[in-house]
């Protein structure tokens, strides 16, 4: 399953100020679920809009650390509700953990206008 391409995105492209971007996420099983952190920042998924860089680096942490938490206590009602929130259901579940712990932690806030953002030849500046 390639996952690169928009899977998560909780907000339409032009509409806030900042991004939360997730590198792309390839596998759909844990033993192969990787994130492809070397993939033009073009490709990342917004996994969430911010009206400024400290409500997206913020928000960033804290879900990560509510991740980590319930990880150590490991509580399947928590995770099962964290993995939902980000779009984890059904069979994704399974590689919901391989994509927390590859490709979440590499995320990173951007501002919409980020020329990397764009897609080369797509026209857009």
């Amino acid at each position: 399953m390639d996952l690169s391409v928009g899977r998560w995105h909780v907000i339409a492209m032009g509409l806030l100020g900042w991004y939360l971007l997730i590198p792309p996420f390839l596998g759909s099983t844990p033993e192969n679920a990787r994130a492809k952190l070397d993939a033009p920042l073009s490709e990342w998924n917004v996994w969430a809009g911010f009206d400024s860089a400290k409500d997206c680096n913020r928000t960033s942490k804290e879900y990560y650390e509510e991740y980590l938490k319930e990880k150590r206590l490991l509580s399947p009602e928590k995770m099962d509700e964290i993995a939902t929130k980000a779009g984890f259901t059904g069979d994704e579940r399974k590689i919901f953990a391989p994509w927390m712990e590859t490709a979440f932690p590499y995320g990173l806030c951007a501002e919409s206008n980020d020329p990397r953002l764009h897609k080369p030849g797509s026209g857009q500046k």
